[in-house]
């Protein structure tokens, strides 16, 4: 909701940018608030999260026009309201991404870096210990990388089907164009290790 504050003006309206984007409605939630006075009245704005984007209040009538700061709203069509963030998968199942975590030599790996176009830029890189993740540094880990986008979302995924073990932990992140950046370190554990460690179990 957004509420608009106005001193003897008439009409109210929600700019995106320089654009008139939404018009106040009798049926878009209008009215005044019980505390309101012959000089100044509140009004409330309410619609439905869809466009995203930079918005302002503007009143004008016959003594003028003023306008409110800009309010910016991010609408995500992801699971996470951050503007760039990372979705681990491990054998098809999502697991929490936290500062580091622990995977096996031979894991089905998937990372996932979603962001929202309104507050980063185009494109999303990854970075491997603070190397371009190029097709050499792909090929020693055995990873892949797809790109997609959708309408609120630019999205890459780096994927290792076998996780190769070139080092015993690994740095890995994902920024755009300006720096905006989210990461996770791995720590890569053999498979002998654990085999061991569950007969010992």
């Amino acid at each position: 909701m957004i509420a608009c504050v106005e001193g003897l003006h008439e009409r109210v309206f929600f700019f995106q940018g320089t654009r008139v984007y939404n018009e106040l409605r009798e049926e878009g939630g209008v009215g005044e608030d019980e505390e309101s006075s012959p000089v100044v009245r509140n009004v409330h704005w309410m619609g439905v999260a869809e466009e995203p984007g930079s918005y302002r209040c503007v009143a004008v009538n016959e003594l003028g026009k003023d306008a409110s700061p800009h309010k910016v709203f991010l609408v995500t069509d992801g699971e996470s309201p951050l503007a760039i963030s990372l979705k681990l998968e491990i054998g098809g199942e999502v697991v929490g991404v936290g500062e580091a975590v622990r995977v096996v030599e031979g894991d089905d790996l998937k990372l996932t870096c979603r962001a929202n176009k309104v507050s980063v830029k185009a494109p999303l890189t990854w970075t491997l210990n603070g190397a371009l993740l190029d097709t050499t540094v792909k090929e020693t880990w055995g990873m892949e990388v797809t790109e997609r986008k959708t309408r609120l979302s630019l999205i890459s995924t780096v994927r290792a089907r076998i996780l190769q073990r070139a080092g015993d932990n690994f740095s890995i992140a994902c920024r755009d164009k300006t720096g905006n950046q989210t990461s996770t370190v791995f720590h890569v554990q053999g498979k002998s290790l654990t085999t061991l460690f569950c007969l010992q179990k």
